[in-house]
């Protein structure tokens, strides 16, 4: 730049503004200019910005430009996205385009590793959605949920609306290992729990009752179940209950006498009738009893092992209950049964941690009318399902593995029956619940019921726990939520009698506690809600094995009964465990006797006993036989060959099966 030029933006630098205005060569006299005062006009002249400034605004108005440079690029990701998904949820919507969608998953993601899915992609590629599907077969299918038929989710699941999508992998993802977790990344199950209850809900809001909702809500409530947000799983339980109820009204006509329903709605009924049984607790208010549920037609599912079928003729008799059931073998609805069974026993037993009011040796009382009601179960099961029919024990792992979803039901009938019995009859109820706050009983208790209800309650918990150590011998992997809270409540049986005067039946417990609290342990690393009760079986197992007693003059401490009956609640939310780190054992033990014997044992009786109980595992102890008085008329007749061989004595996880469903 030359010198005339320089000295030219000089001057216009300093001209007045109304020189500038008029390009007129400015003087640039301050405070006025001679051209302006011989004009008579106003002569004002602009501030000098600093040339710092001007560099420093440049900087900052390219700086704006980037930011709105970058805001463009996101915004135009954001709105390539949503274009993406509204493509999608158009094709599931129309649910005849399965290939379309799978296609478009890999056009999302068109890498070929499978761990190393598009995590801005709204969905993970098709083979991912294949592993997750495996992940529900493994952990969740008839655990003890029979939602979908499983053979039929590789093709299926393509048509399905993006809420039922979205709320099955949640539900998968949630039982996946943790390695899976971590490479999913952003795509976490709370992420697509919130996707699915944004449309979900809010159709259900509306009363839109279809087979979709249904099971999304199922689904959604699974999730629930295992983050143990108890809020939600009741209001989901309601929700669908009272959806199903609607359905099945509007699914019949004025000729028909039950709903035409196809197999995936009988499916879905069936879940949502074992999540009202199984996860709630006391008398419904907000909703009806689903009593048509209960009386759905039965389908041939889960198939009956051949080995198991051809038993039903071989073992049929005028007394076995075949002839009842000769056109009902299917084991599920038989398991759904049971649960409302076991509904009555929740509602009865949880009301008697504060009210114990009710004589139970009555005929009129809720605990003889249960009782029944198991007795009934008992003439209607088909004698193919029984214990000492099916051979569990001798099973092979791939046998099992092959006829999965039977023996899964098959598991859950057995200990529901079990828990029942050892829940209705619970020590906590029957023999240390005089000091029960709401209690105001001047009945004598009468001594031959309270020792059959430990007699019970020995007897079915000691069954839960054989059930349990079988499956784990043959190698069985357990993840059913509703076997591991009956689990939990037989350990509250064990742990009671681990303090017996009788040290047999202590010992025994103490070993069954022991095997519960491992496979609750188990079970919690894929169902959190367990993950407090775990700890709480772990310290109780403790104190079982480092104290010399428990009780004292008024029964449990109360900081302890308060705790097991939380160990019992199904819905139980927070567990007190800092009673553990206060509790002190009085050394007073718990009666297991309340009858006396008709013969005093002799020295050798006992020790012949105990030998027989090392040999066979029974845990027999002294009040323990009492509910068979005749077995005591001579001590002769109790070791007599001919016994023996006609009543197996090793139900506490023996080798025999007696009081075995």
């Amino acid at each position: 730049m030359n010198r005339s030029s320089m000295s030219h933006e000089a001057r216009s630098k300093n001209a007045c503004e109304p020189c500038r205005r008029k390009k007129t060569k400015c003087p640039g006299e301050q405070p006025i200019c001679s051209f302006c005062r011989r004009l008579n006009q106003k002569c004002t002249y602009a501030h000098k910005v600093n040339a710092g400034r001007i560099r420093k605004g440049r900087d900052d108005s390219q700086a704006q430009i980037n930011r709105l440079e970058s805001q463009v690029n996101q915004l135009s990701n954001t709105l390539q996205a949503l274009t993406n998904q509204s493509r999608l949820d158009q094709d599931m919507n129309s649910r005849d385009s399965g290939p379309g969608i799978t296609q478009s998953l890999t056009e999302v993601e068109p890498s070929s590793q499978i761990h190393h899915p598009n995590f801005c992609s709204p969905y993970p590629p098709a083979e991912v959605i294949f592993q997750l599907i495996e992940v529900y077969k493994s952990r969740i299918h008839f655990q003890p949920f029979p939602l979908f038929d499983v053979a039929l989710l590789p093709s299926r699941w393509s048509q399905w609306p993006h809420y039922l999508l979205q709320s099955f992998l949640a539900a998968s993802l949630t039982f996946a290992d943790s390695s899976f977790h971590g490479n999913m990344k952003s795509c976490t199950t709370d992420r697509f729990v919130n996707l699915a209850r944004m449309t979900a809900i809010p159709l259900a809001a509306e009363g839109m009752a279809s087979l979709q909702v249904l099971q999304s809500l199922c689904l959604l409530t699974i999730c629930d179940i295992a983050a143990k947000n108890e809020p939600r799983v009741s209001m989901n339980i309601c929700i669908a209950t009272n959806l199903a109820q609607s359905m099945l009204r509007d699914s019949k006509t004025a000729c028909q006498k039950s709903p035409a329903l196809s197999e995936d709605e009988i499916r879905c009924y069936w879940t949502i009738f074992l999540l009202d049984k199984s996860f709630t607790r006391g008398k419904r208010a907000l909703y009806p009893e689903i009593q048509p549920i209960a009386t759905l037609p039965n389908l041939a599912i889960p198939k009956i092992p051949p080995a198991i079928a051809d038993t039903e003729s071989s073992h049929s008799n005028p007394t076995s209950a075949s002839g009842a059931s000769q056109h009902n073998y299917s084991i599920f609805p038989h398991c759904l049964r049971l649960l409302s069974i076991w509904e009555r026993v929740i509602e009865y037993s949880m009301p008697m941690q504060y009210d114990q009011s009710e004589d139970p040796w009555l005929t009129s009382s809720i605990y003889s009318d249960i009782e029944l009601e198991f007795y009934k179960f008992e003439t209607t099961l088909a004698q193919m399902h029984r214990f000492k029919n099916v051979n569990f024990s001798s099973r092979s792992k791939e046998e099992i593995f092959q006829y999965k979803e039977y023996w899964s039901a098959w598991l859950l009938l057995q200990t529901t029956f079990h828990t029942g019995h050892a829940l209705l009859n619970h020590p906590l109820i029957h023999v240390l619940g005089h000091d029960c706050p709401g209690t105001k009983r001047n009945t004598f208790k009468p001594p031959s019921f309270i020792q059959r209800t430990i007699d019970q309650a020995l007897l079915h918990s000691g069954w839960t726990s054989r059930l349990i150590r079988i499956a784990d011998d043959i190698g069985i992997q357990v993840n059913d939520p509703v076997i591991c809270h009956q689990v939990v409540i037989s350990a509250t049986v064990h742990w009671v009698f681990s303090f017996a005067s009788d040290s047999i039946i202590a010992e025994r417990a103490i070993s069954d506690l022991d095997q519960c609290r491992k496979f609750v342990n188990n079970v919690a690393s894929y169902w959190p809600r367990f993950a407090e009760k775990a700890i709480a079986l772990d310290q109780l197992h403790l104190i079982a094995r480092q104290t010399e007693g428990v009780l004292g003059q008024l029964g449990l401490p109360r900081a302890v009964s308060s705790l097991l009956w939380d160990l019992i609640d199904p819905c139980s939310k927070n567990i007190d465990l800092n009673i553990f780190s206060t509790f002190i054992s009085s050394g007073e033990r718990v009666p297991t006797e309340h009858l006396a014997q008709l013969h005093e044992r002799s020295r050798s009786f006992n020790q012949q006993q105990w030998e027989t109980q090392q040999v066979m595992g029974s845990g027999l102890g002294p009040g323990t036989l009492t509910q068979y008085p005749n077995l005591f008329m001579d001590e002769g007749l109790v070791c007599s060959e001919a016994i023996t061989e006609s009543l197996d004595f090793g139900f506490f996880g023996g080798v025999g099966s007696l009081g075995g469903l």
